[in-house]
């Protein structure tokens, strides 16, 4: 069965080629009738690549005659610039930009079309650019930039095509052209721009100016070059070298020796040394201009030159504080000088200047322990400078008077201030200076007193200070607890007892007072030194000086029988808590109460009968346990129950279950004959406190399981001292002074 596919198409279609219908829409559209015809050469040349069968010889011979002709002339090339061979306008706008301006001539006659100049010279820039990377990416081999240049190139063919025959086109769509592009070859890997038009002039290369060439230095002159600069430098760090030395700087001094020598050999070698590879880079910089240090002070040798040197420190202070406009530091430097300038008038004017409160300024020594102040001298200031040099030798005291002994052997050049008014470094460093000296007083006490075996022993302590007082004094923190307590202060309590007997009642009145406030400076002078507290452990030496010296003096005027002037003053003193009565292995609780107890069903307040049961956590495997007495018919017994128990400060269960545990209480109503005990609460104590606390009152909550009732429970603890560091507070205590 023969199928004719053309009368097919003619069945559904109808005539294509008569429909008046649709040739307008066809020209509406820019199609032309013939264009037909040019699709089907495109076919059949398509046909003829793959290779054309006998079906498709018939299909050719049904061709007309134009069609058939041009597809007999082409040969196999790819659509694209098949359609642009037949088109006759585009041909002649590419020979002239290619430079070949042949023309070919149309069979028909070209239509009145506007076309727009400026883009299609825009157009034409940017083929003639892409047709130019095409073929560079072919003599170079580049195929992926070949076939993105010939996709762009197509592209634009396309839209001249589309200008010409008076379509309107996206701007935006446009392939981009390099600025400043004008029908040039583009310039890639070297290669040479040259014209793309015959048309366009070429300029005559431009000759090089006629330069003279700079002839370099002799060998001569480059070695008179470096001989003058390497001289210069030298001569610099002599310069340099020769301040350091005015100064006594010896670390710049050696540094810069060094520098001159390595200078001088240089010198001695560039006669010698082929220098052309060389440059005057190479040769190293002079010196940094150099501040030299000021001298260090010399030791003053009296009070006045002291305060002087401080006084000048704060004067080259206040000029540099000028020189940066600090304005708010400049005014507290000015108030400093002036304060200075008082102590300064008052010493002149021979009286005695309070120091106390003047600062100190850095990388000096505190303005005690050097001389005597107001507080430790009552002499005239042009004798304090001789006193401040001398030791007064220890008074005899009759044997068996330790507490005497202890005190005459006191130095009497120790100086005071206002510990309050020192930093903590500074009052540290103070302390350890104060220290070291009384060891070594007490060294040479000892020698005299031909105790050598002390001397030595004294001497070995002073020693281990000393090393405590470099660390200090380079700004570094010392455990002051490690400071042996000195002989002057180390008075055991069997000397701390009354010997007076007189008749008179205020001599053993106002010994037991200064006995008691010797004992207090002593037990803190401990605790405060343990907690690093350089401050308050130089006020307590202080006390407890005065209050030696107070003693001395009131036991003398008893055997005289002449009562010496006294007066309390106020003082707030720091304190830690301690009771001396109390061994260190001894927890001491107390119940002291219960309040408000709420009764169990079908009881009155005045009915129960309650007693309280007690356990404590340590040690882990037994723990002590107990109970108070029954108080009979209230609910707000007083039990004032005292319970020791005993605890070991080193072991660390111990201080564990002091940090989480808890001491548990449980309130019991006492039953009759043949009946229970009932359970009116419990109470859980806590002991954290305990570590920095030797005394503590607590009124706890009695809970009914898990809910808070209104009633509550007194308990009290009591340490020998705190387990850890002890929390200081503050006391106000009425202070006895005798009127020396």
């Amino acid at each position: 069965m023969n199928f004719d596919i053309k009368q097919f198409e003619s069945g559904i279609y109808g005539n294509v080629d008569t429909d008046e219908d649709l040739l307008k829409e066809l020209k509406g559209l820019g199609i032309e009738a013939d264009d037909d015809d040019d699709c089907e050469a495109e076919f059949a040349a398509l046909m003829r690549e793959e290779g054309v069968g006998s079906d498709d010889e018939e299909l050719l011979k049904q061709l007309s005659g134009p069609s058939k002709s041009k597809v007999i002339k082409n040969k196999p090339v790819q659509q694209e610039e098949e359609d642009l061979e037949n088109d006759e306008e585009m041909m002649n706008e590419l020979h002239t930009i290619t430079g070949n301006p042949k023309k070919v001539v149309s069979s028909q006659p070209a239509a009145n079309i506007n076309i727009d100049k400026e883009l299609l010279d825009r157009l034409k820039t940017a083929a003639s650019f892409y047709q130019k990377q095409v073929e560079f990416s072919k003599q170079k081999k580049e195929s992926a930039k070949e076939k993105r240049y010939q996709r762009q190139l197509d592209k634009l063919k396309q839209q001249i095509r589309d200008v010409l025959s008076g379509k309107d086109i996206d701007v935006s769509e446009i392939p981009p052209v390099p600025s400043g592009f004008i029908n040039a070859q583009p310039v890639k890997d070297g290669a040479p721009v040259q014209p793309a038009n015959d048309s366009v002039p070429v300029l005559p290369p431009r000759k090089a100016p006629n330069v003279p060439v700079a002839k370099g230095p002799s060998k001569a002159e480059k070695v008179a070059q470096f001989h003058g600069v390497l001289r210069e430098r030298m001569q610099a760090f002599l310069t340099v070298a020769e301040l350091a030395q005015s100064v006594g700087d010896q670390q710049k001094l050696a540094q810069f020796a060094e520098s001159i020598t390595q200078f001088k050999e240089a010198l001695e070698a560039i006669n010698e040394t082929n220098i052309d590879d060389c440059s005057l880079e190479d040769i190293p910089p002079g010196p940094e201009p150099y501040n030299p240090k000021k001298a260090p002070l010399s030791k003053p040798k009296t009070l006045m030159e002291d305060l002087l040197q401080r006084k000048q420190f704060y004067i080259d202070y206040a000029e540099t504080l000028k020189a940066k406009n600090d304005e708010r530091r400049l005014k507290s430097n000015k108030r400093i000088i002036a304060s200075y300038d008082e102590a300064i008038t008052a010493l002149a004017k021979k009286q005695t200047p309070d120091i106390g409160y003047l600062p100190c300024p850095p990388s000096f020594e505190p303005l005690t322990g050097k001389y005597d102040t107001i507080a430790s001298n009552r002499s005239s200031a042009s004798s304090m400078t001789s006193q401040s040099k001398q030791t007064r030798e220890p008074a005899p005291t009759p044997p068996k008077q330790q507490l005497s002994r202890e005190v005459e052997t006191n130095e009497a050049t120790q100086t005071r201030i206002n510990p309050h008014a020192l930093s903590k470094q500074e009052a540290q460093l103070f302390f350890l200076r104060r220290r070291y000296s009384r060891f070594k007083t007490q060294a040479l006490s000892e020698k005299q007193s031909q105790e050598i075996d002390k001397a030595k022993e004294c001497l070995r302590t002073a020693k281990g200070i000393e090393v405590m007082m470099k660390v200090s004094d380079n700004g570094l923190p010392v455990d002051l607890a490690k400071v042996p307590m000195p002989p002057q202060l180390d008075i055991p309590k069997s000397a701390l007892k009354c010997i007076i007997n007189n008749p008179e009642p205020y001599f053993n009145k106002l010994e037991k007072a200064l006995m008691k406030q010797l004992s207090l400076c002593l037990h803190n002078l401990i605790q405060v030194t343990s907690q690093n507290d350089a401050n308050s452990a130089i006020l307590y030496e202080d006390l407890a000086e005065d209050t030696l010296e107070d003693i001395i003096i009131l036991r003398q005027q008893s055997r005289k029988n002449k009562l010496p002037k006294f007066h309390y003053v106020e003082k707030v003193l720091p304190r830690a808590q301690v009771n001396s009565d109390l061994d260190d292995t001894i927890l001491e609780f107390n119940i002291i109460s219960a309040n408000d107890i709420k009764p169990i069903t079908g009881y009155k307040n005045e009915e129960l009968c309650p007693f309280v049961k007690y356990e404590f956590p340590f040690p882990h495997n037994d723990h002590p346990k107990g109970s108070t007495p029954v108080i009979n018919y209230t609910n707000s017994p007083e039990f004032n129950e005292k319970i020791i128990f005993k605890i070991s400060r080193q072991s660390t269960q111990f201080i564990r279950i002091i940090g989480n545990k808890k001491l548990r209480l449980e309130l019991f109503h006492k039953g009759g004959f043949l009946r229970s005990d009932k359970p009116l609460g419990h109470v859980d104590v806590p002991l954290k406190d305990l570590e920095n606390y030797a005394t503590l009152a607590m009124r706890v909550p009695i809970m009914d399981g898990r809910k808070k009732t209104e009633g509550t429970v007194d308990v009290t603890f009591r340490l020998s001292k705190s387990i850890g560091p002890p929390k200081m507070d503050t006391t106000k205590e009425q202070w006895l002074e005798l009127v020396k």
